[in-house]
């Protein structure tokens, strides 16, 4: 599997949803369902965002599009900062390759 760079400049979450939600219109799909995994979590939260018409669900096992909302305008509950404080934390110290390079090859048990 080649996992090379795309050529494109502007190849990202938004511009794959646009083709994806394109290709079911296509197909003949008025309403459709869209699940991903790393690069594929953003996509489908992109299709869920600028097309919810279209959209039946998505299914997502990481979250990958950075759309983190801003909490300033509301209260946060002490169980809600502890979430925050916690997913922050392990996005700094565990997300790997997206925000480290070098971060996996540190930890090859981490890919058994």
């Amino acid at each position: 599997m080649d996992s090379r760079r795309a050529p494109e400049v502007g190849i990202n979450y938004r511009y794959v949803s646009e083709r994806w939600h394109r290709l079911m219109t296509e197909l003949g799909y008025s309403r459709y369902g869209a699940g991903g995994n790393d690069f594929g979590s953003g996509v489908s939260t992109f299709l869920a965002v600028d097309h919810p018409e279209s959209m039946m669900g998505i299914h997502l096992t990481t979250l990958e599009s950075d759309l983190a909302p801003r909490w300033t305008t509301r209260k946060l509950s002490d169980m809600e900062r502890s979430y925050l404080a916690v997913s922050r934390g392990w996005d700094v110290t565990e997300r790997g390759y997206k925000r480290d390079p070098v971060h996996q090859a540190g930890r090859p048990s981490a890919m058994d």
